[in-house]
């Protein structure tokens, strides 16, 4: 059992597919010279930040890409060395949240689905085993076929914003929840998050309709 994340294809795969809108994002900014610099160093930031971070499992983990993103993420903003505000860091990975190949890939996806709640359901079940120190914690509960809630106690992305010095970070990346929920036919309702100190993060998710919800965040 690997004891910390890999610099694996799958992590090169994602540093290159969010890399166009990131850089893209940032070249608007801070120039060409300037964005050339930190695409260097963060490269090897965030190889250097992946093999430092606590495995969570392999890819049977559900949720392990979107850790392998968020140790992108801070890599850019730590490679930045002070240059990425929160705001820009903010708008930086929304820029990024909509990349084509992503919007495509969950707009293919139907988030009450028989395979979803299934794959929920296992994964919530392995998470209670607590086999992985830093890896998520929940629960998953499926209210009908419209509607399920998943509770999580802990989460991969806060204990690595936590240890990276990149915590306060964590809830502009919380946000990429509702576009991709989104895409799958959902609403995402949400009024507690880890990444804003409260004790648990609950994603309410219901299908899509035109029925106002109270204000998620």
């Amino acid at each position: 059992m690997k004891e910390t994340l890999t610099y694996d294809m799958q992590a090169r795969i994602l540093f290159l597919m969010f890399s166009k809108r990131v850089f893209g994002y940032l070249t608007g900014i801070l120039g060409k010279e300037k964005t050339a610099l930190i695409r260097r160093k963060a490269k090897k930031e965030y190889r250097e930040m992946l093999l430092r971070t606590p495995s969570v499992g392999g890819k049977d983990n559900i949720f392990r890409s979107g850790l392998i993103m968020a140790a992108m993420f801070f890599a850019v903003y730590k490679a930045a060395n002070g240059t990425i505000s929160e705001q820009m860091f903010g708008e930086m990975t929304d820029h990024a949240a909509h990349t084509p190949f992503l919007l495509k890939s969950y707009s293919q996806k139907d988030a009450f689905s028989e395979k979803m709640m299934r794959q929920k359901t296992i994964a919530a079940e392995r998470s209670q085993k607590r086999e992985y120190s830093t890896d998520w914690v929940f629960t998953h509960e499926i209210k009908g076929p419209d509607e399920h809630i998943t509770t999580f106690r802990q989460c991969a992305i806060c204990e690595l914003g936590k240890r990276e010095d990149c915590f306060a970070l964590v809830k502009y990346i919380c946000k990429i929840d509702f576009i991709t929920y989104d895409q799958m036919g959902a609403n995402l309702i949400r009024t507690q998050t880890l990444a804003d100190g409260d004790d648990v993060c609950g994603f309410h998710v219901v299908k899509k309709t035109n029925v106002r919800h109270p204000p998620s965040r």
